[in-house]
This record gives structure tokens, C-alpha cells and sequence, in this order.
């Protein structure tokens, strides 16, 4: 079965989304695909990030993640912002959840403790909510399929009463 594809959208693609994807890997990767982008690039992932991800985990992120733009990422089935307090990413669709994530650059080990701690407990919630977006991706289908029939007996009784209404015309101007 393909694993669902998950993006970490936020603009430098280099602490926030990093970590999400380095974690996502760790902890879900036999379910999901994961992979971070930005609207911009940096030349380098956080070094706090880095080192602290290594620290925690023993995951050492520059091993096999880098800086990249959305475009060099799958079409992503579920996209996550990590929040928009540096900007907000236009990825060119919206989002499936944002995460809120107070950037931590330049801020406290703690702070960063705090980021990354979120971001492991909505990973392991990501099952639950990928599975509330199907049950609503499904219930947007019945409704969708419930409005298209409303509307094709609107417009055939609009169209029949246009058409006696012509007719009625037609006979009235004879």
C-alpha cells in the first residue's frame, strides 16, 4: 500500500520543518512518506536544531535532509504550515493544518525543547487526523454528490418551466 505523502511547509525550510521531517522519519516512517519544504532556501539546516535533534534522538539530520524549495518535493497528500509567524508559505493550494510553531531560531535550548516536543506529539497524533481528513474528504463527497443532484432537479424544473412558459407564450400570441 503507498504511504500517505506529508509536507512540512514553512519559508527558509531550515529548523521548524527540518525537525519535523527528521522526527516524522523516526517515528512514523513506516506509515507516512514525509518531507519538508520552504518558499526559500537556506544554505544550511539550524545548527541549534542539528545539534539538538542529535542530542535527544541520535538523529543527525544533515546526513540526508537539506534546505529545499516546494517545488523539489512530491505533490504532497496532506500539507502542514508550521506556522506563520516568520510569513505565511503560499504553496499554491491550502493547508491541510497549521501547526502554529513559534519559530525558535535564536531563541533558548529550551524554547527549542518546547518546539520540538510539540512536534513529536502532533506526529504521533497524525494517524487520528490524516484519518479525520479522509472521514471529511468522504463527507465533502456526499455532500458535493448531494448538491450536484439538487442542482440538476433544479435546473430540469427550471427548464420545464421555461419551456411551458414559451409554450404558453407561443399559444397566447397565436
Amino acid at each position: 500500500m503507498k504511504k500517505p505523502k506529508v509536507a512540512f511547509i514553512c519559508v527558509h525550510n531550515s529548523c521548524r520543518s527540518q525537525i519535523a521531517e527528521a522526527l516524522g522519519k523516526h517515528l512514523r516512517g513506516n506509515e507516512f512518506a514525509f518531507y519538508s519544504a520552504g518558499t526559500e532556501t537556506k544554505p544550511q539546516i539550524n545548527q541549534d536544531a542539528v545539534r539538538l535533534m542529535k542530542e535527544l534522538y541520535g538523529i543527525d539530520m544533515e546526513k540526508k535532509q537539506y534546505s529545499k524549495l516546494i517545488s523539489s518535493i512530491p505533490e504532497p497528500d496532506i500539507s502542514i504550515s508550521m506556522g506563520c509567524d516568520v510569513g505565511c508559505p503560499f504553496i499554491g493550494r491550502v493547508f491541510d493544518d497549521n501547526w502554529k510553531l513559534e519559530d525558535p531560531t535564536g531563541k533558548t535550548d529550551d524554547d527549542f525543547r518546547v518546539v520540538i516536543q510539540q512536534i513529536e506529539k502532533n506526529i504521533l497524533e497524525l494517524k487520528k487526523k490524516s484519518n479525520q481528513l479522509v472521514v471529511l474528504d468522504a463527507q465533502l463527497l456526499v455532500w458535493l454528490a448531494r448538491l450536484e443532484a439538487y442542482l440538476n432537479n433544479f435546473l430540469f424544473d427550471y427548464r420545464n418551466k421555461v419551456n411551458h412558459l414559451i409554450l404558453n407564450h407561443r399559444i397566447l400570441i397565436k
